[in-house]
């Protein structure tokens, strides 16, 4: 939407008439600041004289260029715009005393960042509650959470997205990861179809799923909001309609996916990686123990598991699940198309950078 601009002064033109976009459909940051309101209003101006090219130019290649960078320059004042009314939103927020994060949450957290500083030095010494207030963590829109909090995805799961993916992986393997878990390493499986005697193994397809080659996720501290359920059974169970029915294929999953974010467009759901499910599955641990003196693991009860949506190559799809008798995640490999009864999915409304 490209509204014009009156014929007088252009200085005199109010901002909302400037904007390269329906200000109606993004609504106000709260009180712009002078120096704010300049800088988007040199922004509006330049628009103003693209688009005056493009409307007067003779020459095909001038008109084409001012094309490009109309385009450009829309997309950037939308993006800066509709960041900054999220930053004042925020602002807003913390002055009226409202929780970003819940302090269970933060506290649970903050416990397992002490426990993972043993093994990844870059964590030693990290204060959320200090990182959230300074704004070093990325977190889920209002929209975002309100979407997120009717389907149960209540829980904040906060990543270390500046650690490298194959660093956190191999506190997995740590003697103090299984020590503090009470678990033993997890073990990444290789099997055999019979039918077709092709070999699916887990250690090899991690390195390859799209999470591995060509990540998505921030580089830098961020939350997922996700079910506190500990069973992924129960998950479907509570919410057929928005996550599917429970054991279905990964590709059946992934068409699941793509219904619920058209159904909730500002939820931005996706699968887990394979790093995330693993830190959750270390939050459930440290929350059941701290409700119960006993730590629990997701999904060990009836040996359900959970695919792992982001983890898939263009064949394969990586699921994980606690099995008690072994005391370990166990990691596996499957095709897209396996149906596999005791296997559910676990979907999450993941926080994104501006």
């Amino acid at each position: 939407n490209l509204p014009g601009f009156s014929q007088a002064d252009p200085a005199a033109d109010s901002l909302e008439r400037l904007l390269p976009f329906d200000p109606n459909n993004i609504p106000a940051p709260v009180d712009l600041t002078p120096e704010e309101d300049a800088y988007f209003r040199k922004l509006a101006l330049h628009f103003r004289d693209l688009k005056q090219k493009i409307k007067t130019s003779i020459d095909p290649k001038e008109k084409e260029q001012a094309f490009v960078e109309i385009e450009a320059l829309a997309k950037q004042i939308e993006t800066e715009y509709t960041n900054l009314r999220h930053t004042k939103e925020r602002q807003k927020r913390l002055e009226q005393g409202e929780a970003e994060i819940s302090s269970d949450d933060l506290k649970l957290n903050q416990n397992l960042f002490n426990l993972l500083a043993q093994q990844i030095p870059e964590l030693s010494n990290i204060n959320l509650e200090q990182e959230l207030r300074a704004g070093n963590i990325l977190l889920p829109t209002p929209e975002q959470k309100e979407q997120a909090e009717e389907l149960g995805l209540t829980l904040s799961l906060i990543v270390p997205g500046q650690i490298p993916r194959k660093q956190l992986l191999e506190y997995f393997q740590s003697t103090d990861y299984q020590t503090d878990f009470e678990a033993n390493a997890v073990e990444y499986y290789q099997w055999e179809d019979n039918t077709t005697h092709e070999i699916f193994d887990a250690n090899l397809d991690k390195d390859q799923t799209q999470a591995a080659l060509h990540p998505t996720r921030p580089n830098q501290f961020y939350t997922i909001l996700v079910s506190p359920e500990q069973l992924v059974r129960k998950i479907h169970d509570q919410h057929e309609q928005a996550f599917g029915v429970f054991g279905q294929s990964p590709k059946t999953y992934l068409n699941q996916l793509t219904k619920l974010n058209q159904d909730y467009p500002d939820l931005l759901a996706s699968g887990l990686t394979l790093p995330e499910y693993l830190l959750l599955d270390c939050l459930m641990y440290l929350k059941t123990k701290q409700a119960s003196g006993i730590g629990s693991h997701l999904d060990g009860e009836g040996l359900n598991r959970s695919w792992l949506l982001e983890e898939k190559t263009r064949a394969r799809c990586l699921n994980v699940g606690w099995y008690p008798d072994h005391r370990r995640l166990h990691v596996y490999s499957f095709s897209l198309d396996d149906v596999i009864s005791v296997d559910g999915v676990r979907f999450a409304a993941v926080s994104k950078a501006a």
